[in-house]
């Protein structure tokens, strides 16, 4: 596997479609002045496909973006692209994705570690990026990569996010500032 930055111009709008099947959910569940996250599992198994107008690399406006690709021989079979917010100095991820029958080799692993070491060489103070609550094969991956809860947005997508078991967690790495 060869992993690679991928070129602005050629890879500009490129498709990144994401989609994944989800076999439950974290609930959230407000009360008061806090939230709780309750796993639950789903009736029936769940596929979620993003809009593919959103799902481009490249895009105007993400920030400072540097999309890496990881590639068996000339097939693209995995992107990250990771963008970084100047005034809060935190880099982003803002696409990840892994072809299908490419998963389980240590491609997202090898993605998400060219992420940390370029956030960690700019100066980021973390490393951030947005799950949807029924991903939870994504979080899962997340948190075995060092990735933390540090918040959600029960509105993000629509007024029925709660309701519709899809909401938008966010999740980071704070970086030490001495290494």
């Amino acid at each position: 596997m060869e992993y690679r930055l991928l070129d602005v111009e050629k890879y500009r709008d490129h498709p990144c479609h994401i989609d994944y099947w989800s076999d439950g959910y974290y609930d959230v569940i407000a009360s008061n002045d806090s939230f709780k996250l309750v796993y639950k599992s789903f009736k029936e198994p769940y596929h979620h496909k993003f809009d593919d107008r959103q799902d481009r690399l490249y895009q105007k406006w993400v920030s400072n973006a540097r999309a890496f690709g990881a590639f068996d021989g000339d097939l693209l079979v995995g992107m990250i692209e990771v963008g970084v917010e100047e005034w809060s100095n935190r880099a982003f991820i803002n696409h990840l994705k892994v072809e299908p029958v490419y998963r389980l080799k240590g491609i997202g692993k090898k993605l998400i570690d060219i992420a940390k070491a370029g956030a960690k060489k700019e100066g980021c103070r973390a490393l951030i990026l947005e799950v949807q609550s029924c991903n939870t094969k994504a979080i899962a991956f997340y948190k075995k990569m060092g990735f933390n809860f540090i918040g959600l947005d029960t509105i993000a997508y629509t007024n029925d996010d709660c309701k519709r078991h899809e909401v938008r967690l966010d999740m980071g790495i704070l970086f030490d500032r001495d290494n």
